[in-house]
């Protein structure tokens, strides 16, 4: 492995050389250092003290400029670097930072004064989680604060007291006494106070950056940070589009108080666009060399990185205004991008998992393929849905603020697996799921979204079914009383159609229309019975339970089993015992099954019920077969109620004391039992949508 990582290097060396002018200059790149970082560095700017011309970049003699650091960073970074950027304005910064992480790099570039109080302190009246397990966002609320609507725009808040005292929290959106937040680990409590801060670094350009950053991929820790700095784009083409900001290539890396604003109005505003990668999803490798580790609060095995990432305009008017997330590549084939919070769009062109962010909205692409964790949206006036899924989506901890649309709109045939989804109903003006044709939801629990105009919307080929009532597929006894009148049914994929092999009844419970069989099974393995006598033993070469010949109906002589019905069982619907066993011959031996059964809350009946083989499936004709042979089956008239018993005994009755079979056994040697099982049949496969009645 370290040779092709050798040889990985040397060809990036060579298409590093290439582009070498006369004097050593990469071009585009300004001072490129080829060889490898010898040992570790930190480099200090100075923007009012400092000076590139006699500056040596230490603490004591700081450059002037970012850009000057810059240029003494080698390309190939195997040790800890760190640029630390004193308080103030800076106006140049590289174009492009191109640089390769090994296992043991790591780069961190830092505001290193204290970030700046915008307002505060403030003391914490109320504070709610968002989302159905609190894990989609922060609401703080003080009240009669007067804070006018979207003041904090593009800031973050930074608690000052409590557990979590010190973390940085990107601000999505706030009121006149309310901030919204992203998800945060633990959730603060009422009387927590606050600050409203900025970064201490600013940094106005009027052209994009793009970070090219390379790392060993079988070593998924960060190797690259920014932290507390605020960068502004005043950059736009002659076609209108601002390319911002840019991450490509495979790098993993932390953002903590940053944020990068495109200052400008232009036709299309990709403020953040990643290729590749991993943003703010992986611990760093050495955090204790950062100057604020409470930028990201980095635990032993977590990490909350924090970005802001803003439009020129409150609301976005478009779909490309925000966050573009192509990842077709890097980050073990997908892109990772956690923390960022935006009142753009974030769309998803490519593979992406996404956790911990909020958004104006969020578009997956036909060709994407995401998944949001612990996420919040809010339209505000954009008129677009909370989530629009035109390909494959996973939705886990989500809630829709506002929409003037959809929750979340499935089209072209899209499939979206939902966990604890919800949002507030009284702000979704349409739907809250509403499908496409051959579209797909696949409810793993927890999904309660709700529009003022429904809950569900189906829009078919031939008709389209709408549910204005409250609830949500099977949670939902409206939707449930639609699909038993026939609007509506699923077929065994889960797609809406006409009538099909599942429907939902009116108790939440998802019911079969033509019941299927399963089994209540006991399995012969690891007993060994009645050792003294060897008449019942356990056959530990051929596996199995061996009856001799001279067993007999006693209870000392029996396998005895206990059976609960599951909670799909279809009530008092007739049940089949049977048994396999082993044949070597055309004698059957006397098989005699022996039960009872009841209810729970029910006596236990004193008597006991027998029965004998009454056919088998297979025809003997010579050698060692497995058979299935079949018991009567038992009328369960009467058994309607969920969890009931039945005691089970098997014996081999060779002198025939039951008196029900023709004669002694007839079969000369021992008969080996495998498994007995009662075949029963199911109408609610996934069990019972409650715990002790269906």
């Amino acid at each position: 492995m370290a040779i092709l990582n050798g040889i990985r290097k040397y060809l990036r060396s060579i298409k590093t050389i290439r582009n070498v002018e006369a004097g050593g200059k990469v071009v585009g790149l300004g001072n490129v250092i080829l060889t490898p970082t010898s040992a570790d560095m930190s480099i200090y700017v100075d923007g009012g003290a400092g000076s590139d011309t006699t500056g040596s970049g230490s603490v004591g003699n700081p450059y002037a400029t970012i850009t000057k650091a810059y240029e003494q960073v080698p390309r190939y970074i195997n040790h800890k670097v760190e640029i630390r950027i004193k308080a103030g304005t800076y106006t140049a910064y590289p174009r492009t930072l191109q640089n390769v992480t090994d296992r043991e790099g790591q780069f961190i570039m830092e505001g290193i004064d204290p970030p700046t109080i915008v307002a505060g302190p403030f003391t914490s009246s109320g504070i709610a989680g968002v989302g159905t397990n609190d894990k989609s966002g922060v609401d703080f609320t003080v009240a009669a604060a007067g804070w006018g609507v979207d003041q904090f725009y593009g800031k973050f808040l930074r608690l000052t007291s409590g557990a979590d005292s010190g973390r940085i929290l990107p601000i999505h959106r706030n009121t006149a006494d309310t901030i919204s937040t992203t998800w945060v680990y633990t959730l603060p409590i009422v009387g927590d106070t606050f600050d409203i801060v900025e970064p201490s670094v600013k940094i106005d350009l009027d052209h994009g950056i793009t970070w090219a950053w390379e790392t060993n991929r079988e070593y998924v820790l960060s190797s690259f940070a920014l932290a507390n700095m605020a960068f502004t784009n005043d950059y736009s083409d002659d076609l209108g589009y601002t390319p911002s900001y840019s991450w490509i290539e495979n790098g993993t890396a932390l953002f903590g108080l940053v944020s990068f604003y495109a200052d400008v109005a232009a036709t299309f505003r990709e403020v953040w666009h990643q290729a590749a990668g991993s943003v703010g999803n992986w611990r760093m490798q050495d955090p204790t060399r950062m100057v604020n580790i409470n930028y990201i609060m980095q635990g032993a095995y977590t990490v909350w990185a924090n970005a802001q990432f803003l439009p020129e305009l409150i609301p976005p008017t478009t779909a490309l205004d925000g966050i573009f997330i192509k990842g077709m590549t890097g980050g073990f084939g997908a892109c990772e991008f956690m923390g960022g919070c935006t009142r753009g769009v974030v769309y998803v062109y490519g593979k992406c998992d996404i956790k911990g962010t909020a958004a104006s909205s969020y578009v997956v692409d036909h060709r994407g393929i995401a998944t949001l964790y612990n996420a919040r949206v809010s339209c505000g006036v954009i008129n677009l849905n909370g989530v629009k899924a035109d390909s494959n989506t996973v939705l886990i901890d989500f809630w829709v603020d506002d929409t003037p649309l959809d929750g979340i709109n499935i089209r072209d045939g899209a499939l979206v697996k939902c966990l604890d989804v919800d949002g507030d109903t009284a702000n979704i003006t349409g739907y809250g799921i509403k499908l496409g044709k051959g579209c797909e939801v696949l409810e793993a629990g927890g999904v309660t979204i709700i529009g003022t105009a429904g809950a569900v919307r189906f829009d078919e080929t031939s008709k389209t079914v709408s549910h204005p009532a409250s609830g949500f597929l099977s949670s939902s006894a409206n939707v449930a009383a639609a699909v038993e009148n026939n609007l509506a049914s699923f077929d065994v994929k889960g797609y809406l159609k006409d009538s099909g092999a599942l429907k939902v009844g009116p108790d939440g419970n998802l019911v079969q229309n033509n019941p299927g069989w399963d089994d209540i099974r006991f399995p012969f393995i690891g007993r060994n019975i009645d050792v003294a006598s060897g008449r019942i033993s356990h056959d530990y070469t051929e596996l199995g339970i061996n009856f001799a010949d001279n067993s007999r109906y006693a209870a000392t002589e029996q396998i005895s089993m206990i059976a609960q019905f599951s909670h799909s069982y279809k009530f008092e619907s007739s049940v089949t015992p049977h048994l396999h066993w082993v044949q070597s011959s055309a004698d059957i031996p006397n098989w005699l099954f022996v039960y009872r059964k009841y209810l729970n809350g029910a006596a236990v009946p004193g008597g006991w019920v027998e029965a004998i083989l009454a056919s088998h499936v297979h025809t003997y004709t010579a050698g060692t077969i497995l058979q299935l042979s079949l018991f009567p089956s038992i009328d369960m008239t009467g058994f309607d109620a969920l969890s009931g018993f039945i005691d089970c005994k098997l014996f081999r009755d060779t002198p025939n004391t039951s008196t029900l079979f023709p004669g002694a056994d007839p079969l000369v040697g021992d008969a080996l039992a495998k498994e007995f099982d009662i075949h029963f049949q199911q109408d609610t496969p996934g069990g019972s949508a409650q715990e002790l009645v269906k």
